[in-house]
């Protein structure tokens, strides 16, 4: 599982606000790249709110801030 998608997984299972929102059943995962390149997490306007965008990017930056976001890091390096 590549490290983005277990951080992402990570933090829809743990943080409440998204657990709150359900993230973890409304995140999709392609398992065959298009194309290998930096990633970017896009969110639908029509399906996914603005409040949703803007607590899951706050637990982003927290999250990038743990010892564990650091041993997902390490263990793909």
């Amino acid at each position: 599982m590549p490290a983005v998608l277990e951080t992402t997984l990570y933090l829809a299972k743990n943080r409440p606000q998204l657990k709150d929102m359900d993230a973890v059943n409304n995140l999709y995962y392609f398992p065959k790249p298009l194309a290998i390149t930096n990633f970017y997490l896009i969110f639908s306007k029509k399906t996914v709110t603005k409040a949703f965008v803007e607590q899951f990017t706050k637990a982003l930056i927290e999250f990038k801030q743990t010892d564990e976001y650091q041993k997902i890091v390490m263990k793909y390096q």
